[in-house]
């Protein structure tokens, strides 16, 4: 058989049907092993940090986020401002 079928759900059955109660097994597996503050929102978050900090395009980390506006995803670019300082960097070697 081919690939599935877009569909608008990330977690799926072994059968391609939404995985139905996955927060609150996410939430107790979170609880059993002692992780605080950790939910969806948190690995949505980590998601997109971590897309920016390597340089990815915030218009593609915009699209793959759902974000509405580019103005919402821009919360994360202040992670990237490590980079543009090593970007900077370059210009302080002297070519030979």
């Amino acid at each position: 058989p081919g690939p599935s079928a877009p569909t608008q759900h990330v977690f799926l059955t072994m059968y391609d049907q939404p995985w139905r109660g996955l927060r609150k097994r996410f939430d107790r597996a979170v609880k059993q092993v002692g992780l605080e503050g950790v939910s969806f929102h948190v690995l949505r978050h980590t998601f997109g940090s971590r897309l920016i900090q390597r340089g990815e395009d915030l218009r593609r980390v915009q699209l793959l986020l759902r974000h509405r506006s580019l103005k919402e995803t821009q919360r994360y670019t202040h992670l990237a401002d490590e980079h543009l300082r090593a970007a900077v960097k370059k210009l302080e070697r002297t070519p030979r």
